[in-house]
């Protein structure tokens, strides 16, 4: 049984601590991505209509990905005793639907992300007007993304941690239908985020790129396949660590956890806590993922239109996030049925 280095708090309290850790973490992401912005764009400085872009598309992809890890984090608060539910399981803040279903979870995270961008757009729409026509810098960038993009994706944890913390308790007195690893893992997790972020990469690779030269081979900022590709290896660390490690090995154990998934074939899969799941896999697919960038680059003619280049690193965004979202949550599913299987054997 997990243990926890400190006694379990109220849910409030619970849901009051990771607010703030959100918000440190949503200032440094907005750190981040508006010097990418600003390093990118010509003198440094950005159009009106790109500030609005650029705080609405972090506001929706934010938002997206919170509304899931919310409700992930709501019940592994649950599961391990970080957070202590004061009502009963039938209490009327407690949702009706099962949110872990993929239809439930997927339509959530969507409205989820069309609100945070409405809010961004109308934030940001009214730096917009205060530029006045005029470029932004570095740090107009920074705030927008910083209040807009980044209080939203606070909110929406927030929200989706008290609803998952909810739904846990009730369905671990009332278990779900199981559903087969493979399907829950591939098709109803690991496909629809390598959407996400084929979509989320196809507004990368605008950031980067959209002030570099066409066809314009010895020009000081020339797009190229080299140029264009030269960032592959940054690529493959992030989206490994965000999706392998952060997000999808947490949410296969706790969908484990939960009893929603079942092995395909238990006869022929015995998980043995002896032989638990380890990194080797994840580091072979980061290595054969990264050797696809030269497949990528087969496809791709030596100066490359934009749009080309816009295409070529969906597409490889996509398949990586594929890959990485699939083994680490089989990964963390697996070991945590092997775990769960070894306290069931007698002493």
């Amino acid at each position: 049984m997990a243990t926890t280095a400190r006694p379990a708090r109220p849910l409030p309290r619970r849901l009051a601590e990771t607010a703030v850790g959100n918000v440190v973490i949503q200032v440094v992401v907005a750190l981040a991505i508006a010097a990418l912005a600003a390093s990118r764009a010509a003198a440094h400085m950005l159009s009106p209509g790109g500030v609005v872009g650029i705080v609405a598309g972090a506001a929706a992809v934010g938002g997206l990905i919170a509304s899931i890890a919310g409700t992930y984090g709501g019940a592994a608060d649950v599961l391990f005793g970080e957070a202590e539910l004061e009502c009963s399981p039938s209490c009327p803040v407690a949702p009706d639907e099962d949110p872990w279903t993929a239809r439930a979870l997927w339509r959530t995270a969507a409205l989820w992300a069309a609100a945070a961008a409405a809010w961004a757009l109308a934030g940001a729409g009214l730096v917009a007007v205060v530029l006045n026509g005029n470029h932004a810098g570095l740090g107009v960038l920074f705030i927008g993304v910083a209040v807009f993009s980044g209080s939203a994706v606070v909110v929406i944890d927030t929200v989706g941690r008290h609803r998952g913390a909810h739904a846990a308790r009730r369905q671990l007195l009332e278990p779900p239908a199981p559903v087969p690893l493979r399907r829950r893992a591939w098709r109803q997790i690991a496909l629809p985020m390598a959407a996400v972020q084929a979509l989320v990469h196809v507004g990368m690779a605008w950031l980067l790129f959209h002030d570099y030269r066409v066809h314009q081979p010895y020009a000081s900022k020339a797009l190229t396949r080299a140029v264009a590709l030269a960032d592959v290896g940054i690529v493959v660390l992030a989206l490994v660590f965000l999706f392998a490690v952060v997000f999808a090995r947490p949410w296969g154990e706790i969908d484990a956890r939960l009893g929603r998934i079942r092995l395909d074939d238990p006869e022929s899969q015995i998980v043995s806590v002896k032989s638990p799941v380890g990194v080797q896999g994840v580091v072979y697919a980061a290595l054969a993922c990264w050797l696809m960038a030269a497949v990528i680059g087969w496809f791709l003619p030596a100066n490359p239109t934009l749009a080309q280049v816009m295409i070529a690193r969906a597409v490889y965004a996509g398949v990586l996030t594929l890959v990485f979202t699939g083994i680490g949550y089989v990964r963390g599913a697996v070991n945590a049925l092997a775990v769960d299987a070894s306290s069931e054997v007698p002493a």
